[in-house]
This record gives C-alpha cells, structure tokens and sequence, in this order.
C-alpha cells in the first residue's frame, strides 16, 4: 500500500489496541469521510500499535469498507519515524492521563484532534494546537477532521504552534525549570 503520494493526507494514531483508546471511533469516522468525493481518494489512515482489540478493528474496517484505505502498522520501537508520515494525529480514548502520544505529536509538528478527557486538555489548545471533542461522539470527531483535512493552511498554522507549544512548554529543560522553581518555593 502507497502510504505517501501526491495530494494524500494521512491521519494517524498510536497506541495499545484496547478498547479504552476507542480506535473503533475512529475507524467509524474515517469510513463517514470515505463517503464524501472529496476526501475518498485523498485519505488514508494509519493505527500504530498492537494489542487485543486488533483483529475486532481489522474486522471492523473490512464490514465497513475501508480496509485497503488503514494500515495496522503493529508494535513499533521507533514511533517519531513513523509520525513523520502523518498529517494529523487523532487520540479517541476514553480515559486518559497526561499522553505521551499527544506530545511526541505536538512535538513532530502535528495537529492533535483528541477527546476532552484527563490531561488533553492540558495538551491541547482548542483552535491552536488542534481540537478538542466530546468522547465518543462520531459527529463530532468527523466534523473536526473534515474541518482539519480541508483547511491546508489551518493544518499548517496548528501545526507549527503544536511543535512550537511541545518543545516551548513541555521540552526536558522546561520541566526541569519547573520542578527546581518547585523545590524552590517548598524550602523557603
């Protein structure tokens, strides 16, 4: 499969395939785009990871049609190569901490569309950095990527405020300056 191309746009996610990241969400909303001219011959998705709801997802995008269109990348160690391929990083859990995944995003260059539970909203900044949506709410989340995937220089402008964001509030020295003013204010 031909995963990049002229005038192909790729959205993307990783992590473990379990039911709590609500991959199926996604699959749902990208078959919803599928239907619209538009975007049938420009999308494509990719899901990086492994886990026990891959064959249900696999499954899942062949009743609805678009399995040639998602590659089930599995289990990788080297991640920031893989999200270099992506145009947009979509995160659907339905619980979450503060997401490593979001973050290595943000810090590839990538608009996040992610779900408005735990830390993403610290992560994400709505119409900066990318979208927050209500969890499991498909209109939602095909509103945000048909908005996201149409819009080239809004993909472009979240984009280099994602990266920007990453690396100025969330790099190893940022947090280093953070926990040392900490330490500060503690001992006096």
């Amino acid at each position: 499969m031909a995963f990049r191309g002229n005038n192909k746009l790729i959205i993307g996610a990783v992590g473990r395939l379990q039911k709590v990241k609500n991959y199926a969400l996604l699959i749902n909303a990208f078959a919803e785009l599928q239907k619209h001219e538009q975007f049938k011959e420009k999308l494509l998705l990719t899901i990086i990871g492994d886990g026990p709801e891959l064959q249900n997802l696999v499954d899942q995008a062949e009743a609805l049609g678009v399995k040639e269109k998602i590659w089930f990348a599995g289990a990788t160690s080297n991640v920031p190569y893989l999200l270099k391929i992506l145009d947009v990083f979509v995160l659907t859990s339905m619980a979450e901490g503060i997401s490593n995944t979001i973050l290595e995003a943000m810090a590839s260059g990538l608009p996040v569309i992610a779900t408005a539970v735990g830390g993403n909203v610290e992560l994400v900044q709505e119409g900066k950095t990318g979208s927050l949506i209500e969890t499991d709410n498909l209109s939602a989340l095909v509103g945000a990527l048909t908005k996201i995937c149409k819009d080239g220089q809004l993909r472009s402008y979240e984009s280099k405020l994602a990266r920007s964001v990453a690396v100025s509030e969330f790099s190893l020295d940022k947090m280093v300056e953070r926990y040392q003013l900490l330490y500060e204010e503690l001992m006096f």
